[in-house]
């Protein structure tokens, strides 16, 4: 009798060993699965990352860019409002010779 609660222990014991590999197994695969995952996402980032950097590159080129840009337009509005001046000075001083002289001769 004795030997047959052995064997049935024994057999429990083989049965619950079994079953715990099993688990073990499944973990594993869940585990395994869960690498894959981050791995793709990984990558997914890797690109949004080189996209992000690619594109802050651009800006800070196009910002090099607007900086020679507002500096050239600083130039040509400086000659234009000097161009502007002058043209009304010499506006002025027509104005000047043609009106004096007409003021004058009927006084």
């Amino acid at each position: 009798f004795q030997t047959m609660q052995d064997a049935e222990h024994g057999v429990d014991m083989q049965k619950d060993q079994a079953a715990a590999l099993k688990q073990l197994e499944r973990d594993m695969v869940d585990l395994h699965e869960c690498f894959m995952d981050m791995s793709m996402m990984v990558n997914s980032q890797g690109e949004q990352l080189d996209s992000i950097e690619s594109n802050v590159q651009s800006a800070d080129v196009h910002v090099e860019e607007s900086v020679v840009e507002l500096r050239e337009a600083r130039v040509h509005q400086t000659k234009a409002r000097r161009k502007q001046i002058c043209l009304a000075v010499l506006v002025v001083i027509l104005l000047v010779v043609i009106i004096v002289p007409i003021v004058v001769k009927y006084k």
